[in-house]
């Protein structure tokens, strides 16, 4: 049997329940008057008064925030400072590269952390990510934020604000620091990578130079920095798992996020088996362990519409990443 307190039916009023077989129960409210003060009781708040518990905001505690950052800017120091044959340490590198790096990711990471303030989703402080035997010394940085809060345009501001405002430090320090490079012969050393050249690092070193045939261009500290943020802005909006381009692709397309990003996760892996390129083997390891499902939004299943702005902007940010600042293969040994 079926019944609905407030369905109204034969004459009778919506504080009545019928049962069906003739009887009848009657909801009666209290008599208004003075409400007679009773003891308090711990944690319920007064009648009348809305009630939102707050939720502890997730990450680790602010010490572990606080001393991840330092590590990362020793790290990021420590991998650009060098020694000369003279015995001279050339501590300002390792200056201007940390200085140059920690901005673009502070500038990233705060693109998200006051977006989800605004939007009131719990969000932790950004955790930085130091990494020392690595080329460019850190694994980037992150937010934690809980599931289920944002709504679809409250991911998708937060997801995108990243990245574009990492691109404003990102371009200030390629375009300081190319002009400052210059222009050597090319020699093959084995211990020495080279470095991949995304579209946008090609166009802007075709606009300060003219490098000609058998030369190469030895860039500073601060352009490395810019191009290493390039590198991991173009990382952050692959539209896979919840990387910011896996967020963005899940606002846009749903359910068929999902499959783009397990179609993408297995063209990167069968790319390293055919060409023997295994520095993505890691972060493909990671991917896979976090997983590639992206969690859904306050607003599922019935999302909120994007509208056509913000659709254009994620299409174009998506594409314009993955065309300009990608490269497949950043770091690459040269032949001899």
């Amino acid at each position: 049997m079926s019944v609905n307190p407030f369905a109204g039916g034969g004459g009778r009023q919506p504080d009545e329940i019928d049962l069906g077989d003739g009887r009848v129960i009657v909801l009666r409210q209290p008599e208004a008057g003075p409400r007679q003060p009773g003891p308090a009781q711990p944690g319920v708040p007064p009648p009348g008064t809305r009630f939102r518990p707050r939720p502890s905001l997730p990450g680790p505690r602010l010490a572990w925030v606080v001393f991840l950052f330092f590590a990362t800017v020793v790290s990021t120091f420590m991998v650009q400072t060098s020694v000369t044959p003279e015995g001279e340490i050339r501590w300002q590198d390792g200056l201007l590269y940390a200085g140059g790096i920690m901005t673009i990711l502070v500038c990233h990471e705060l693109g998200h952390f006051f977006q989800a303030r605004r939007y009131h989703v719990p969000a932790s402080l950004p955790i930085f990510l130091p990494m020392p035997l690595s080329p460019i010394g850190t694994l980037g940085a992150l937010i934690l934020m809980r599931p289920r809060v944002a709504r679809t345009r409250e991911m998708f501001d937060i997801a995108i604000s990243g990245p574009l405002a990492g691109l404003v430090p990102t371009f200030l320090c390629l375009l300081i620091g190319l002009p400052q490079s210059t222009v050597v012969p090319t020699v093959h050393d084995p211990g020495v990578p080279e470095l991949g050249e995304p579209l946008a690092v090609q166009w802007l070193v075709r606009a300060f130079f003219d490098v000609p045939e058998g030369h190469t261009l030895l860039i500073g500290p601060l352009a490395f920095a810019g191009w290493v943020g390039l590198l991991i802005t173009a990382l952050n909006l692959l539209p896979v798992a919840q990387l910011d381009g896996g967020h963005i692709m899940y606002t846009l397309a749903r359910q068929r996020a999902f499959q783009i990003s397990a179609v993408l996760l297995l063209a990167a892996a069968l790319g390293m088996i055919v060409t023997g390129y295994w520095a993505w083997t890691l972060m493909i390891v990671l991917l896979l362990i976090f997983g590639i499902r992206h969690p859904p939004l306050a607003d599922d299943p019935v999302p909120d519409d994007l509208g056509l702005p913000r659709r254009i902007l994620g299409w174009v940010t998506l594409i314009v990443s993955a065309v300009l600042f990608l490269t497949p293969m950043p770091f690459q040994m040269p032949d001899l």
